[in-house]
Protein backbone atom coordinates (compact mmCIF):
# COMPACT_ATOMS: atom_id res chain seq x y z
CA UNK A 1 0.00 0.00 0.00
CA UNK A 2 0.97 3.38 -1.20
CA UNK A 3 0.80 6.35 0.96
CA UNK A 4 0.84 10.32 1.16
CA UNK A 5 1.94 12.92 3.85
CA UNK A 6 1.15 16.36 2.95
CA UNK A 7 3.71 18.24 5.91
CA UNK A 8 2.26 22.27 6.33
CA UNK A 9 5.01 24.04 8.72
CA UNK A 10 3.94 26.38 10.69
CA UNK A 11 5.02 29.78 12.08
CA UNK A 12 8.20 31.25 11.79
CA UNK A 13 11.31 31.67 8.53
CA UNK A 14 12.15 28.08 7.26
CA UNK A 15 13.93 26.73 4.60
CA UNK A 16 12.04 24.48 1.78
CA UNK A 17 12.68 21.24 2.07
CA UNK A 18 13.66 21.60 6.19
CA UNK A 19 10.34 20.35 7.54
CA UNK A 20 10.18 17.72 5.24
CA UNK A 21 13.56 16.12 5.56
CA UNK A 22 13.36 16.29 9.37
CA UNK A 23 9.79 14.98 8.93
CA UNK A 24 10.61 11.73 6.60
CA UNK A 25 13.95 11.60 8.97
CA UNK A 26 12.23 11.42 12.45
CA UNK A 27 9.58 9.17 10.61
CA UNK A 28 12.34 6.34 9.27
CA UNK A 29 14.04 6.50 13.01
CA UNK A 30 11.14 5.49 14.82
CA UNK A 31 9.71 2.92 12.29
CA UNK A 32 13.25 1.42 12.34
CA UNK A 33 13.08 1.09 16.91
CA UNK A 34 9.11 0.33 16.88
CA UNK A 35 7.96 -2.13 19.19
CA UNK A 36 6.16 -5.47 18.81
CA UNK A 37 3.21 -4.09 20.18
CA UNK A 38 3.48 -1.27 18.07
CA UNK A 39 3.87 -3.74 15.07
CA UNK A 40 0.69 -4.53 15.70
CA UNK A 41 -1.12 -1.73 16.17
CA UNK A 42 0.24 -0.22 12.71
CA UNK A 43 -1.01 -4.26 10.95
CA UNK A 44 -4.06 -4.77 13.10
CA UNK A 45 -3.13 -7.64 14.34
CA UNK A 46 -0.36 -10.36 14.43
CA UNK A 47 2.27 -8.45 12.35
CA UNK A 48 4.72 -10.45 9.55
CA UNK A 49 8.16 -11.13 10.37
CA UNK A 50 10.57 -7.95 10.74
CA UNK A 51 12.54 -7.80 7.51
CA UNK A 52 15.06 -5.17 6.28
CA UNK A 53 15.33 -1.51 7.71
CA UNK A 54 13.26 1.69 6.63
CA UNK A 55 14.83 3.96 4.68
CA UNK A 56 14.12 7.80 3.21
CA UNK A 57 15.11 8.85 -0.08
CA UNK A 58 14.46 11.18 -2.40
CA UNK A 59 11.90 10.55 -5.26
CA UNK A 60 10.15 12.95 -8.45
CA UNK A 61 7.05 11.14 -8.41
CA UNK A 62 4.77 12.39 -11.33
CA UNK A 63 3.06 15.21 -9.48
CA UNK A 64 2.47 18.30 -11.30
CA UNK A 65 2.45 21.64 -9.70
CA UNK A 66 0.58 24.91 -10.27
CA UNK A 67 3.46 26.90 -12.72
CA UNK A 68 1.48 30.00 -11.69
CA UNK A 69 2.85 29.45 -7.78
CA UNK A 70 6.03 27.52 -8.32
CA UNK A 71 7.60 26.13 -11.61
CA UNK A 72 9.61 22.97 -9.82
CA UNK A 73 7.92 20.24 -9.93
CA UNK A 74 7.34 18.76 -6.13
CA UNK A 75 9.98 16.04 -4.96
CA UNK A 76 9.43 13.68 -2.27
CA UNK A 77 11.04 11.63 0.26
CA UNK A 78 9.98 8.06 0.32
CA UNK A 79 10.30 6.31 3.31
CA UNK A 80 10.21 2.50 2.61
CA UNK A 81 11.50 -0.88 4.62
CA UNK A 82 14.50 -2.03 2.31
CA UNK A 83 15.73 -5.25 1.87
CA UNK A 84 19.20 -5.79 0.45
CA UNK A 85 17.92 -3.61 -2.07
CA UNK A 86 14.30 -4.91 -2.64
CA UNK A 87 10.68 -3.40 -0.97
CA UNK A 88 9.61 -5.44 1.81
CA UNK A 89 6.07 -5.63 -0.10
CA UNK A 90 4.31 -6.48 3.45
CA UNK A 91 4.87 -2.93 4.51
CA UNK A 92 3.23 0.46 3.17
CA UNK A 93 5.68 2.93 1.80
CA UNK A 94 5.09 6.43 2.65
CA UNK A 95 6.05 9.44 0.57
CA UNK A 96 6.33 12.87 1.98
CA UNK A 97 5.57 15.73 0.72
CA UNK A 98 6.02 19.29 1.46
CA UNK A 99 3.18 22.64 1.20
CA UNK A 100 5.84 25.31 1.46
CA UNK A 101 4.29 28.64 2.80
CA UNK A 102 6.89 30.88 4.25
CA UNK A 103 8.13 33.38 1.35
CA UNK A 104 4.25 34.32 1.16
CA UNK A 105 4.39 36.95 3.96
CA UNK A 106 7.48 37.36 5.44
CA UNK A 107 8.70 40.86 5.56
CA UNK A 108 4.85 42.53 5.15
CA UNK A 109 4.42 43.45 9.15
CA UNK A 110 6.54 44.50 11.82
CA UNK A 111 7.17 44.31 15.56
CA UNK A 112 5.08 47.27 16.82
CA UNK A 113 2.05 46.06 14.36
CA UNK A 114 2.11 42.40 16.05
CA UNK A 115 2.71 43.31 19.90
CA UNK A 116 -0.53 45.77 19.32
CA UNK A 117 -2.55 43.91 17.43
CA UNK A 118 -1.85 41.14 20.00
CA UNK A 119 -3.04 43.55 22.80
CA UNK A 120 -5.93 44.22 21.04
CA UNK A 121 -7.19 41.13 20.34
CA UNK A 122 -6.27 39.28 23.84
CA UNK A 123 -7.56 42.53 26.23
CA UNK A 124 -10.73 43.74 23.65
CA UNK A 125 -13.17 44.89 25.73
CA UNK A 126 -15.95 44.00 23.12
CA UNK A 127 -15.00 40.67 22.23
CA UNK A 128 -17.30 38.39 22.81
CA UNK A 129 -15.36 34.70 22.72
CA UNK A 130 -13.04 32.81 25.13
CA UNK A 131 -10.28 30.39 24.29
CA UNK A 132 -11.81 27.06 25.08
CA UNK A 133 -9.28 26.02 27.55
CA UNK A 134 -8.57 25.64 31.36
CA UNK A 135 -7.99 28.54 33.23
CA UNK A 136 -4.51 27.28 34.28
CA UNK A 137 -3.88 26.68 30.24
CA UNK A 138 -5.32 30.08 29.73
CA UNK A 139 -3.34 31.89 32.42
CA UNK A 140 0.04 30.00 31.33
CA UNK A 141 -0.50 31.60 27.77
CA UNK A 142 -1.84 34.81 28.51
CA UNK A 143 1.30 35.52 31.30
CA UNK A 144 3.72 35.11 28.27
CA UNK A 145 2.35 37.42 25.82
CA UNK A 146 2.73 39.78 29.01
CA UNK A 147 6.08 38.72 29.40
CA UNK A 148 7.12 40.00 25.78
CA UNK A 149 5.13 42.98 25.96
CA UNK A 150 6.76 44.21 28.80
CA UNK A 151 10.61 42.82 27.71
CA UNK A 152 10.36 45.42 24.58
CA UNK A 153 10.12 48.72 26.61
CA UNK A 154 12.30 47.30 29.47
CA UNK A 155 15.13 46.04 26.93
CA UNK A 156 15.02 49.30 25.88
CA UNK A 157 15.40 51.03 28.50
CA UNK A 158 18.68 48.70 29.96
CA UNK A 159 20.01 49.13 26.39
CA UNK A 160 19.81 53.24 26.69
CA UNK A 161 20.40 53.79 30.12
CA UNK A 162 23.82 51.34 29.71
CA UNK A 163 24.83 53.36 26.63
CA UNK A 164 24.35 56.38 29.02
CA UNK A 165 26.20 55.10 31.89
CA UNK A 166 29.29 53.56 29.39
CA UNK A 167 29.51 57.22 27.93
CA UNK A 168 30.01 58.95 31.31
CA UNK A 169 32.85 56.45 31.98
CA UNK A 170 34.32 57.66 29.20
CA UNK A 171 34.55 61.43 29.86
CA UNK A 172 36.69 60.65 32.86
CA UNK A 173 39.18 58.81 30.64
CA UNK A 174 42.22 59.93 28.33
CA UNK A 175 39.73 59.50 24.83
CA UNK A 176 37.06 61.29 23.03
CA UNK A 177 34.00 59.66 24.92
CA UNK A 178 31.91 59.59 21.94
CA UNK A 179 34.64 57.94 20.24
CA UNK A 180 35.53 55.40 22.85
CA UNK A 181 31.68 54.88 22.91
CA UNK A 182 31.04 53.79 19.03
CA UNK A 183 34.29 51.69 19.01
CA UNK A 184 33.68 49.80 22.76
CA UNK A 185 29.46 49.17 21.23
CA UNK A 186 31.15 48.06 17.79
CA UNK A 187 33.39 45.53 19.66
CA UNK A 188 30.16 44.60 21.97
CA UNK A 189 28.16 43.78 19.10
CA UNK A 190 30.30 41.02 18.01
CA UNK A 191 30.27 39.58 21.46
CA UNK A 192 26.41 39.72 21.11
CA UNK A 193 26.26 38.15 17.70
CA UNK A 194 28.82 35.62 18.31
CA UNK A 195 26.74 34.92 21.58
CA UNK A 196 23.43 34.38 19.98
CA UNK A 197 25.05 32.00 17.35
CA UNK A 198 26.87 29.97 19.95
CA UNK A 199 24.15 29.33 22.46
CA UNK A 200 21.96 27.29 20.14
CA UNK A 201 24.81 25.33 19.31
CA UNK A 202 24.86 23.77 22.16
CA UNK A 203 21.44 22.52 22.32
CA UNK A 204 22.50 19.96 19.21
CA UNK A 205 24.41 17.52 18.17
CA UNK A 206 27.73 17.94 18.04
CA UNK A 207 28.20 16.09 14.79
CA UNK A 208 28.57 18.52 11.91
CA UNK A 209 28.58 21.58 14.51
CA UNK A 210 31.05 24.07 14.25
CA UNK A 211 31.41 26.68 17.07
CA UNK A 212 34.97 28.04 16.03
CA UNK A 213 33.62 31.45 13.79
CA UNK A 214 31.18 32.38 16.92
CA UNK A 215 34.19 31.94 19.63
CA UNK A 216 36.14 33.69 17.40
CA UNK A 217 33.86 36.48 16.97
CA UNK A 218 33.62 36.99 20.83
CA UNK A 219 36.85 36.36 21.60
CA UNK A 220 37.40 39.45 19.06
CA UNK A 221 34.87 41.56 20.19
CA UNK A 222 35.84 41.53 23.37
CA UNK A 223 39.46 42.15 22.83
CA UNK A 224 38.16 45.27 20.99
CA UNK A 225 35.64 46.03 24.17
CA UNK A 226 38.60 45.62 26.66
CA UNK A 227 40.98 47.28 24.73
CA UNK A 228 38.99 50.65 24.62
CA UNK A 229 38.14 50.71 28.13
CA UNK A 230 41.64 50.44 29.23
CA UNK A 231 43.48 52.83 26.40
CA UNK A 232 40.72 55.57 28.01
CA UNK A 233 42.54 55.22 31.41
CA UNK A 234 41.78 55.77 35.17
CA UNK A 235 41.72 52.70 38.35
CA UNK A 236 40.68 49.66 37.69
CA UNK A 237 36.96 49.91 38.78
CA UNK A 238 36.70 52.80 36.05
CA UNK A 239 38.33 50.08 33.50
CA UNK A 240 35.80 47.30 34.45
CA UNK A 241 32.66 49.51 34.83
CA UNK A 242 33.21 50.73 30.96
CA UNK A 243 33.71 47.15 29.80
CA UNK A 244 30.57 45.89 31.32
CA UNK A 245 28.56 48.86 30.56
CA UNK A 246 29.66 48.32 26.84
CA UNK A 247 28.61 44.83 27.24
CA UNK A 248 24.77 45.22 29.18
CA UNK A 249 24.35 47.57 26.65
CA UNK A 250 24.52 45.49 23.47
CA UNK A 251 23.78 42.55 24.66
CA UNK A 252 20.39 43.44 25.64
CA UNK A 253 20.12 45.33 22.26
CA UNK A 254 20.78 42.34 20.26
CA UNK A 255 18.03 40.44 22.67
CA UNK A 256 15.52 43.25 22.15
CA UNK A 257 16.33 43.21 18.10
CA UNK A 258 15.85 39.19 18.31
CA UNK A 259 12.50 40.00 20.48
CA UNK A 260 11.60 42.09 17.33
CA UNK A 261 12.37 40.42 14.62
CA UNK A 262 12.87 36.98 14.85
CA UNK A 263 10.35 36.35 17.42
CA UNK A 264 7.38 39.19 17.09
CA UNK A 265 7.89 39.67 13.27
CA UNK A 266 8.70 36.55 12.08
CA UNK A 267 6.94 34.08 14.04
CA UNK A 268 3.70 35.98 15.31
CA UNK A 269 3.81 38.47 12.37
CA UNK A 270 2.30 34.93 10.62
CA UNK A 271 -0.06 34.25 12.51
CA UNK A 272 -1.37 38.00 12.70
CA UNK A 273 -1.69 38.02 8.89
CA UNK A 274 -3.49 34.63 8.19
CA UNK A 275 -6.02 35.55 11.08
CA UNK A 276 -7.16 38.58 9.09
CA UNK A 277 -10.63 37.76 7.57
CA UNK A 278 -11.54 41.31 6.48
CA UNK A 279 -11.35 41.32 2.66
CA UNK A 280 -10.58 44.81 2.64
CA UNK A 281 -7.02 44.56 4.56
CA UNK A 282 -3.89 44.17 2.67
CA UNK A 283 -2.93 40.64 4.74
CA UNK A 284 -6.05 39.35 3.29
CA UNK A 285 -4.37 38.86 0.14
CA UNK A 286 -1.45 37.33 1.58
CA UNK A 287 -4.13 34.71 3.62
CA UNK A 288 -5.43 33.97 -0.17
CA UNK A 289 -1.93 33.34 -1.17
CA UNK A 290 -0.77 30.78 1.37
CA UNK A 291 -3.81 29.05 1.07
CA UNK A 292 -3.79 28.49 -2.49
CA UNK A 293 -0.33 27.69 -2.48
CA UNK A 294 -1.15 24.33 0.35
CA UNK A 295 -4.07 23.46 -1.25
CA UNK A 296 -2.63 23.35 -4.81
CA UNK A 297 -0.11 20.90 -2.87
CA UNK A 298 -3.18 19.09 -1.76
CA UNK A 299 -4.83 18.68 -5.14
CA UNK A 300 -2.17 17.66 -7.00
CA UNK A 301 -1.38 14.58 -4.60
CA UNK A 302 -5.01 13.62 -4.52
CA UNK A 303 -5.37 13.71 -8.27
CA UNK A 304 -2.03 12.44 -9.55
CA UNK A 305 -2.53 9.01 -11.76
CA UNK A 306 -0.13 6.40 -12.62
CA UNK A 307 0.23 3.85 -15.39
CA UNK A 308 -1.82 2.71 -18.23
CA UNK A 309 -5.13 2.68 -16.18
CA UNK A 310 -4.70 5.81 -14.81
CA UNK A 311 -5.12 4.28 -11.24
CA UNK A 312 -4.64 6.94 -8.20
CA UNK A 313 -1.13 7.42 -7.32
CA UNK A 314 -1.92 6.54 -3.47
CA UNK A 315 -3.85 4.62 -2.19
CA UNK A 316 -4.54 6.90 1.07
CA UNK A 317 -3.67 10.67 1.90
CA UNK A 318 -2.79 12.02 5.30
CA UNK A 319 -2.37 15.68 6.26
CA UNK A 320 -0.37 16.97 8.97
CA UNK A 321 0.01 20.32 10.17
CA UNK A 322 2.03 21.95 12.80
CA UNK A 323 0.94 25.02 14.52
CA UNK A 324 -0.42 27.65 12.15
CA UNK A 325 -0.12 24.75 9.50
CA UNK A 326 -3.38 22.94 11.05
CA UNK A 327 -4.86 25.84 10.76
CA UNK A 328 -4.21 26.42 7.48
CA UNK A 329 -5.01 22.70 6.82
CA UNK A 330 -8.54 23.22 8.83
CA UNK A 331 -9.26 25.77 6.18
CA UNK A 332 -7.91 24.05 2.90
CA UNK A 333 -9.97 20.66 4.19
CA UNK A 334 -13.20 22.73 3.92
CA UNK A 335 -12.85 24.50 0.76
CA UNK A 336 -11.94 20.89 -1.09
CA UNK A 337 -15.38 19.53 0.65
CA UNK A 338 -16.82 22.46 -0.78
CA UNK A 339 -15.06 21.73 -3.97
CA UNK A 340 -16.56 18.05 -3.74
CA UNK A 341 -20.22 19.44 -2.95
CA UNK A 342 -20.15 21.42 -6.07
CA UNK A 343 -18.55 18.68 -8.59
CA UNK A 344 -14.81 20.06 -8.60
CA UNK A 345 -13.51 17.57 -6.89
CA UNK A 346 -13.98 13.23 -7.94
CA UNK A 347 -15.53 11.06 -4.66
CA UNK A 348 -13.02 8.91 -5.29
CA UNK A 349 -10.27 11.27 -4.30
CA UNK A 350 -12.08 13.01 -1.62
CA UNK A 351 -12.33 9.32 0.11
CA UNK A 352 -8.44 9.12 0.06
CA UNK A 353 -7.91 11.73 2.29
CA UNK A 354 -7.85 9.47 5.40
CA UNK A 355 -6.15 11.37 8.39
CA UNK A 356 -5.28 14.92 9.68
CA UNK A 357 -2.65 15.68 12.25
CA UNK A 358 -2.14 18.09 13.90
CA UNK A 359 0.49 18.76 16.66
CA UNK A 360 1.65 22.44 18.69
CA UNK A 361 -1.88 23.28 17.03
CA UNK A 362 -2.73 27.46 17.00
CA UNK A 363 -6.65 25.92 15.70
CA UNK A 364 -8.14 27.16 19.21
CA UNK A 365 -5.65 30.44 19.04
CA UNK A 366 -7.12 31.52 15.59
CA UNK A 367 -10.35 30.59 16.03
CA UNK A 368 -10.35 33.28 19.29
CA UNK A 369 -8.44 36.15 16.75
CA UNK A 370 -11.64 35.27 14.57
CA UNK A 371 -13.78 35.90 17.20
CA UNK A 372 -12.46 38.70 18.61
CA UNK A 373 -12.13 40.54 14.86
CA UNK A 374 -16.05 39.57 14.34
CA UNK A 375 -19.35 39.79 15.80
CA UNK A 376 -20.88 36.30 17.55
CA UNK A 377 -22.45 34.09 14.54
CA UNK A 378 -25.73 33.26 14.27
CA UNK A 379 -26.65 29.79 16.19
CA UNK A 380 -27.60 29.06 12.86
CA UNK A 381 -24.01 28.82 11.63
CA UNK A 382 -22.35 27.67 15.08
CA UNK A 383 -25.16 24.86 14.37
CA UNK A 384 -23.77 24.22 10.61
CA UNK A 385 -20.19 23.81 11.12
CA UNK A 386 -20.35 21.96 14.14
CA UNK A 387 -22.68 19.33 11.73
CA UNK A 388 -19.91 19.95 9.04
CA UNK A 389 -17.15 18.98 11.79
CA UNK A 390 -18.73 15.97 12.33
CA UNK A 391 -19.42 14.79 8.61
CA UNK A 392 -15.29 15.32 8.22
CA UNK A 393 -13.87 14.22 11.07
CA UNK A 394 -13.68 11.38 13.50
CA UNK A 395 -11.50 10.32 16.48
CA UNK A 396 -12.18 6.57 15.62
CA UNK A 397 -8.46 4.55 14.35
CA UNK A 398 -11.06 2.60 12.35
CA UNK A 399 -11.35 5.93 9.96
CA UNK A 400 -7.56 5.13 8.59
CA UNK A 401 -8.73 2.53 6.40
CA UNK A 402 -9.25 2.38 3.32
CA UNK A 403 -13.02 4.12 2.25
CA UNK A 404 -14.65 3.13 -0.77
CA UNK A 405 -16.20 6.48 -2.58
CA UNK A 406 -19.68 5.65 -2.17
CA UNK A 407 -19.60 6.02 2.18
CA UNK A 408 -17.83 9.28 2.33
CA UNK A 409 -16.57 8.35 5.63
CA UNK A 410 -15.67 11.01 7.97
CA UNK A 411 -11.45 11.50 8.49
CA UNK A 412 -9.54 10.33 11.39
CA UNK A 413 -7.88 13.08 13.40
CA UNK A 414 -5.63 13.68 16.12
CA UNK A 415 -4.05 16.61 17.92
CA UNK A 416 -0.52 16.23 19.77
CA UNK A 417 -0.47 19.34 22.18
CA UNK A 418 2.09 20.42 25.38
CA UNK A 419 0.75 22.44 28.45
CA UNK A 420 3.99 24.58 28.18
CA UNK A 421 3.61 25.52 24.03
CA UNK A 422 2.50 28.80 24.52
CA UNK A 423 0.89 28.44 20.97
CA UNK A 424 -1.01 25.05 21.01
CA UNK A 425 -3.80 24.03 22.71
CA UNK A 426 -6.57 20.73 23.15
CA UNK A 427 -8.88 20.97 20.38
CA UNK A 428 -12.29 21.75 22.17
CA UNK A 429 -14.52 24.15 19.77
CA UNK A 430 -14.14 22.14 16.72
CA UNK A 431 -16.95 19.68 17.43
CA UNK A 432 -17.13 17.44 20.02
CA UNK A 433 -13.30 16.13 21.16
CA UNK A 434 -12.35 14.25 23.48
CA UNK A 435 -8.67 13.18 25.25
CA UNK A 436 -6.85 9.56 24.86
CA UNK A 437 -7.53 8.21 28.50
CA UNK A 438 -10.82 10.02 28.45
CA UNK A 439 -13.48 6.71 27.31
CA UNK A 440 -16.16 7.59 24.64
CA UNK A 441 -19.87 8.30 25.45
CA UNK A 442 -22.32 5.76 23.98
CA UNK A 443 -23.98 7.87 21.18
CA UNK A 444 -21.47 10.59 20.77
CA UNK A 445 -19.45 11.12 17.27
CA UNK A 446 -16.00 12.74 19.07
CA UNK A 447 -14.74 14.43 15.85
CA UNK A 448 -10.60 14.97 17.47
CA UNK A 449 -8.96 12.56 19.90
CA UNK A 450 -6.92 14.94 21.67
CA UNK A 451 -3.03 13.60 23.50
CA UNK A 452 -1.43 15.79 26.13
CA UNK A 453 2.08 15.14 25.72
CA UNK A 454 4.58 15.53 28.82
CA UNK A 455 6.25 18.92 28.48
CA UNK A 456 9.91 18.49 27.92
CA UNK A 457 12.16 19.56 30.37
CA UNK A 458 14.54 22.36 29.88
CA UNK A 459 13.13 23.39 26.83
CA UNK A 460 11.93 26.71 27.35
CA UNK A 461 10.15 27.24 23.79
CA UNK A 462 8.31 24.21 23.51
CA UNK A 463 6.28 24.90 20.01
CA UNK A 464 9.36 24.01 17.74
CA UNK A 465 10.04 20.80 19.58
CA UNK A 466 7.52 18.17 18.94
CA UNK A 467 9.46 16.26 16.34
CA UNK A 468 12.58 15.52 18.28
CA UNK A 469 9.90 14.25 20.87
CA UNK A 470 10.07 10.54 20.98
CA UNK A 471 6.62 10.30 22.67
CA UNK A 472 5.51 12.13 19.35
CA UNK A 473 6.45 9.32 17.09
CA UNK A 474 5.87 6.01 19.49
CA UNK A 475 2.60 4.85 21.20
CA UNK A 476 1.85 4.88 24.94
CA UNK A 477 -1.52 3.50 26.78
CA UNK A 478 -3.87 4.58 24.64
CA UNK A 479 -2.23 6.85 22.98
CA UNK A 480 -1.09 6.21 19.24
CA UNK A 481 2.52 7.40 18.16
CA UNK A 482 2.24 8.93 14.83
CA UNK A 483 4.81 6.12 13.14
CA UNK A 484 2.20 4.04 14.10
CA UNK A 485 -0.84 6.01 12.24
CA UNK A 486 1.11 7.29 8.89
CA UNK A 487 2.76 4.16 8.48
CA UNK A 488 -0.43 1.46 9.49
CA UNK A 489 -1.08 -0.93 7.13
Amino acid sequence: MKSAVIIVHGIGPLDRYQIQDQFAGELRDALNTETDDERRQRFGGEPPPRQGQWHADVIWPPVQRNQELEGVRPSAVRVHCDNRGVDVLQEPCVDVFEAYWSPADKGRTNAFSVLTWLLRSIFSPVADTRIAAPALKTAHDVAWVIIIALLVPALAVLSLGSAYRAYLGFETGTLRPLVALLVGLAGGYLVAQGLSRLVPLLFVSSAGRSTRRPVLLVVLGLAIVALTAWLAGGEYFDIFGRLGWLLVTTTSARLLLSLMIDFLDNRIGDIQIYATHNENESFFALREKILQIVGDTTLSVLRTKDGLLAKPLYDRVYLVGHSLGSSILMDVIIELHRLLMEGGLDESSWSRLRCFVSYGSALEKTHYLLGCARPRPPQQVSEFKTDLYSRLFSADISALRPASAATRPPMFWTNYWYFSDVVANAIASYGHARDVDQPPVDGTHYTCLNAQLPSPAGVLWSHNYYLNDRSVWHSAGERRGLATILAAS
